[in-house]
């Protein structure tokens, strides 16, 4: 078990952003996660929100 058994990756991710006149409008983003290999759980990682 070493680092290799985690890998980085980038999702595209679908969220609904509110409008100064309170619609949502649909918008795409990128999320950068951690990806576990044995697993396959996706961890978000909290970089992405400073990017």
């Amino acid at each position: 078990m070493g680092l290799d058994r985690y890998r980085w990756i980038t999702i595209q991710t679908e969220i609904e952003h509110l409008l100064g006149n309170n619609q949502l409008e649909p918008r795409k983003v990128i999320t950068i996660v951690v990806k576990d290999n044995e697993t396959g759980l996706v961890v978000p990682h909290p970089i992405t929100h400073f990017i």
